[in-house]
């Protein structure tokens, strides 16, 4: 299993420690690291004859945690060298431990791939239930096992765990077991060389408040905005950038200049679920300069292998860096193709309009609102065709801002990227920041 595990910095420690409570008299770290998360909050630790447990499967970690812990609290904290998933499993500590801290800090490592899932158990009430989990909801779910009633969890997470649609259920289980105080979107790479969103969270169990503070990725003076648990989407996603795009984008579909309608009342989204070999058919490197490419290492086969590409489709990377930004036609030589499961392809209904779909779709959400409303998960973000084709979409763009389109149908056909992208930062500026009355 290879973990993503990276230190928390100083920084991102000071600010989560803002939140501990004033009083408590435990305090457990499940993925202790170097003791950076604990740090900040020595001087209450020590104050308050309070008892501290820190695990970590890591022995070179845990070494360092206790030269920068130890020296420093009267109490010395227990370092226990486990996983803290299999260790929170045993007989004696759930006897002993269940229900006991007054607080929780932790930042978990982090999967992002399905088949290093594990398995963890969530049975109850005699029900044995088992459920594949990434290894940072597994650490969420037991630390809250080990959390007392009016306790308060402060923990580092993935957007994983705060947007990801399968994860849906861990949200469910936060919003009916307590309150959740605090999310605050980090800036991007506030941990170096990690891609994923990371979010600040805040979690007090048993408690039953109604509004959940959201907070943007401003790190000394963040926006906020309050919402009702029961304003939060279907999926209760907790990230700022989300509602707040969402917020402008359904007062755009509102508005009456533009005529928005679902994208899948004019279009077919196909995804080919067959596992060929990406060398072999379209995969997520064959998009370039606004339009997909033949593979090099093309061979032809037998349209019962998957759902070949034709000409007219609009095709964008499911899973990957960057989704939003990846919405192109094909080029003419692709048309056969098959594509892989890492691909999406949105089929015109009525293929003359290919040209019209592909402005209206890169105009509106190739940019970073685009991003907020499509993109979920971590590290590699994925796209979801339900969600794609839910997607509403600004059908007279192109009629709107007839000057604009030519050009952009120009710029296609000559194949000029460049041109194309002019006219697009020109139109996005148009659709997402509307005056009164729309110009050509």
């Amino acid at each position: 299993m290879n973990l993503a595990r990276f230190d928390t910095p100083p920084e991102v420690a000071n600010i989560l420690c803002r939140h501990l409570p004033k009083t408590f008299k435990s305090i457990l770290d499940p993925a202790v690291g170097a003791g950076t998360l604990l740090f900040p909050a020595l001087k209450m630790i020590a104050k308050q004859d309070c008892k501290v447990i820190a695990v970590d499967i890591d022995k070179t970690a845990l070494q360092q945690a206790k030269a920068n812990l130890i020296s420093n609290v009267a109490i010395a904290p227990k370092f226990i060298c486990d996983e803290f998933v299999q260790w929170s499993m045993k007989k004696a500590v759930q006897r002993n431990l269940s229900n006991y801290f007054d607080c929780i800090v932790m930042n978990s490592p982090f999967l992002g791939r399905i088949k290093d899932w594990i398995s963890l158990d969530l049975s109850h009430d005699s029900k044995q239930v088992t459920r594949k989990v990434p290894i940072e909801v597994a650490f969420l779910y037991r630390s809250l096992q080990f959390l007392k009633r009016g306790g308060r969890l402060l923990a580092v997470l993935p957007a994983s765990v705060i947007s990801s649609q399968t994860n849906e259920w861990i949200r469910n289980e936060l919003l009916i077991n307590g309150s959740i105080e605090i999310v605050h979107e980090l800036p991007r790479f506030s941990f170096p060389k990690v891609e994923s969103r990371m979010y600040l969270f805040v979690y007090v169990k048993g408690c039953k408040k109604t509004h959940i503070e959201l907070r943007n990725h401003d790190i000394t003076t963040p926006k906020k905005m309050i919402l009702h648990k029961n304003d939060l989407d279907r999926r209760h996603r907790l990230d700022y950038s989300y509602y707040e795009v969402n917020q402008k984008y359904k007062s755009l579909i509102q508005s009456e200049s533009l005529q928005w309608i679902k994208l899948s009342s004019v279009t077919d989204i196909i995804r080919d679920r067959n596992r060929l070999k990406k060398d072999d058919v379209i995969h997520t490197w064959c998009y370039r300069d606004c339009r997909w490419y033949r593979p090099r290492k093309y061979r032809s086969m037998d349209k019962a292998s998957g759902i070949p590409v034709r000409q007219g489709d609009i095709l964008i990377t499911r899973v990957g860096r960057k989704c939003s930004t990846t919405i192109g036609m094909i080029k003419k030589n692709a048309s056969g193709c098959m594509m892989s499961d890492c691909v999406l392809a949105i089929r015109p209904k009525t293929p003359s309009d290919a040209m019209k779909l592909l402005f209206v779709l890169r105009s509106t959400f190739c940019n970073s609102n685009g991003a907020s409303l499509m993109e979920r998960g971590s590290g590699a973000s994925y796209i979801s065709a339900h969600d794609l084709g839910e997607l509403h979409i600004p059908w007279n763009l192109p009629e709107v801002y007839k000057r604009q389109y030519d050009s952009y149908r120009s710029a296609i056909l000559a194949g000029d990227a460049v041109a194309m992208l002019a006219v697009e930062d020109e139109i996005k500026v148009k659709v997402w920041q509307p005056k009164r009355k729309y110009t050509c």
